[in-house]
């Protein structure tokens, strides 16, 4: 796990275009890579520490108690070599930015990849924080990820229950950042290079196959330099960014965006390009075109006192056509 500010990472022999100041050899602390030996109880250190918490012992958020992990839809077999969908696990060429904004009270993930439909197994946003997995993915491993959030652990506590006894950790990237803006980070050594991650003040940017360190660099200078915008639109800067510093050996194909209020069960802003050759443009032009809607849609939430949607439109200047594809020279109003 990486100190906050330090850019980890790591490349192979013959991959001579990385600074060699900026990269530092990472290898799993919590994870060899080598099988379990024989009669080893898989999982025994989470189980010991996460089932004897007290039941009630609160945080700052009074609404929110720890509670024994027992008590939440989950098993060993999130921790059990022999349950891993292999079948169903992608090795992605990917980066990310997955961050808490303090001000606003919202955490989100905007990440991109080569393969197709990546919001749809790798980002995992609730009230409690946010967790992104890359490379070797597996969902049930975020749902869990989320669980543990929302019971109150930290995001150093959920991470080392992630990577503890996970015979794939050394092919896994993960990222966690809880409500609180705790941010940890894990690189497996076997992710393919350039492969690497910062951790920040309540984000991570991470990524993997990337064209090397000066991409995560730029994913963490554009979230930190936004630092007085909306957590949408400082995700997005800090994609765009990753992107223009040389993005993956490979290019993009999908990309997603999706952010969470502390008090809403529900997401902000959850949007996808599933498929397309400038998925991070096409995010951003999808994002320009719904940010409108936002608003709208909470505070209707909260009253039924509220206009037609196309009446709210009109008065705030930002018209919209409906039953057609959003036209593709379509310019946002931004202010």
């Amino acid at each position: 796990m990486a100190r906050p500010g330090q850019v980890r990472g790591h490349r192979r022999a013959h991959d001579a275009q990385a600074d060699e100041a900026d990269v530092h050899c990472h290898r799993g602390p919590l994870w060899s890579g080598a099988a379990p030996a024989p009669g080893h109880q898989r999982g025994s250190w989470f189980w010991s520490l996460f089932c004897n918490l007290p039941p009630s012992y609160s945080r700052e958020r009074s609404s929110c108690r720890f509670r024994p992990i027992s008590n939440l839809q989950c098993s060993k077999r999130f921790f059990c070599k022999s349950d891993e969908l292999r079948s169903c696990t992608i090795r992605n060429m990917t980066f990310s930015i997955t961050a808490h904004c303090r001000r606003t009270r919202r955490t989100g993930i905007a990440m991109a990849t080569s393969s197709p439909a990546i919001g749809n197994r790798c980002v995992f946003v609730g009230r409690d924080g946010a967790v992104a997995l890359q490379s070797m993915s597996d969902p049930r491993r975020g749902d869990f990820a989320l669980q543990l959030l929302s019971a109150g652990h930290t995001a150093r506590a959920v991470m080392r229950a992630l990577l503890q006894d996970d015979y794939y950790a050394s092919q896994r990237q993960i990222a966690v950042v809880d409500f609180d803006g705790h941010a940890e980070a894990h690189s497996g050594e076997k992710n393919i290079p350039w492969a690497g991650h910062r951790v920040g003040d309540g984000f991570v940017a991470m990524g993997n196959y990337i064209a090397g360190p000066q991409v995560i660099q730029a994913l963490a200078e554009a979230f930190e330099d936004s630092a007085g915008q909306e957590l949408e639109e400082r995700l997005l800067l800090s994609l765009e960014a990753g992107r223009d510093a040389g993005g993956q050996e490979q290019g993009q194909t999908s990309a997603a965006l999706r952010t969470h209020n502390a008090d809403q069960g529900w997401s902000r802003c959850d949007l996808r390009v599933d498929v397309h050759e400038e998925p991070i443009r096409e995010l951003r032009r999808i994002h320009d075109w719904y940010k409108p809607f936002v608003p709208y849609y909470e505070e209707r939430t909260r009253t039924a006192d509220m206009p037609k949607l196309r009446d709210y439109l009109a008065s705030i200047g930002a018209e919209r056509e409906f039953g057609k594809p959003v036209p593709v020279t379509w310019k946002s109003r931004r202010g």
